[in-house]
């Protein structure tokens, strides 16, 4: 198994939902907490990709290995483009591989990407070769926007670890839907 490091590069520029739909769902006419609320969407937009180990939003990552693989398999699809990979060559100097020597399927997930013939020879040394991708989709699918708003709204109606009434978890609705499309992505 070829071990990897990711690091968030570039975040997304938006939410897959925005603060007067999530507003219009969850019936708040107030503008006092836009922030709050903003801030939950961001926080359900996160525990989504975590439950689905997915990219909701465009965003660009580097993915650091410490050799070339056979074939790379990029976590947190769906792929959108590999802007770059670099590697240190046997002299300790950083190279940019050529697009033209390399496939990439964007097609299969995780997204994958093949050399033409053979991979270059990197150094010996943790986190050799990096790649730089972009991962996420277009248009969010409507189940997973759904379990955004309902998730945002639980976390705006219950905004303590624990409610004097009892616990409280994420609600089975919420997983339902990420489940529904966690299968339908398989």
């Amino acid at each position: 198994m070829t071990r990897y490091g990711l690091e968030l590069v570039t975040p997304p520029v938006s939410e897959p939902v925005s603060l007067a739909d999530m507003k219009q769902h969850a019936r708040i006419s107030r503008e006092d907490e836009d922030t709050t609320i903003s801030a939950f969407v961001t926080a359900a937009r996160q525990y989504s990709e975590t439950f689905l180990r997915r990219q909701l939003m465009p965003a660009t990552w580097r993915m650091s290995l410490d050799c070339f693989p056979a074939e790379m398999r990029l976590p947190l699809p769906p792929l959108q483009s590999v802007t770059s990979i670099t590697f240190v060559d046997g002299n300790g100097t950083t190279q940019t591989v050529a697009s033209d020597t390399y496939y990439v399927d964007s097609t299969t997930e995780p997204g994958r990407i093949v050399p033409v013939g053979c991979w270059p020879t990197a150094r010996n040394q943790p986190g050799a070769v990096k790649v730089t991708f972009v991962a996420g989709y277009d248009t969010v699918p409507a189940t997973v926007t759904t379990a955004i708003k309902m998730l945002a709204a639980h976390y705006y109606e219950h905004r303590e670890a624990v409610n004097e009434g009892g616990l409280t978890e994420v609600p089975m609705a919420v997983e339902s839907l990420l489940m529904s499309e966690q299968w339908g992505t398989l």
